[in-house]
């Protein structure tokens, strides 16, 4: 819980090249760290993340997208408010993370469409981003 409150918050501040190396290996051979850094920065979270909340956490059998076969996961769902204060505006979000251990380490790993909008060789829009890529 705490490695994916790090990532979520760390993504949350637009800190892409941050979180890149405890992506999954299979997920970084597709979305290599210059790939990802430029294609996310296109579509930045606006605002600042003002509180996360724990709102679950669970073990969880899952395909990891990239890479083969089913592997244990901790599925974390966390509340998030994202505020910009220039427009006086906020929006709650709910979002489901997964880690994996990878040689004893943590690793997150992309949701499966924004892993499939990697493999296309596109960069996720603003769309995909609010459809919960």
């Amino acid at each position: 819980v705490v490695f994916l409150r790090g990532i979520v918050s760390r993504i949350a501040d637009n800190d892409y090249d941050g979180v890149w190396p405890s992506l999954h290996p299979a997920q970084q051979r597709v979305a290599t760290r210059t790939v990802y850094v430029n294609c996310e920065a296109m579509t930045p979270i606006p605002g600042h993340l003002d509180w996360i909340r724990l709102v679950r956490a669970k073990d969880e059998q899952i395909n990891v997208p990239g890479d083969r076969g089913a592997v244990p996961s901790k599925a974390v769902t966390f509340r998030l408010k994202l505020s910009e204060p220039v427009l006086d505006e906020f929006v709650i979000v709910t979002q489901t993370v997964h880690a994996v251990a990878v040689e004893g380490e943590w690793r997150w790993i992309l949701s499966p469409r924004r892993f499939g909008i990697y493999r296309s060789r596109a960069c996720p829009t603003a769309e995909s981003s609010q459809a919960g890529a």
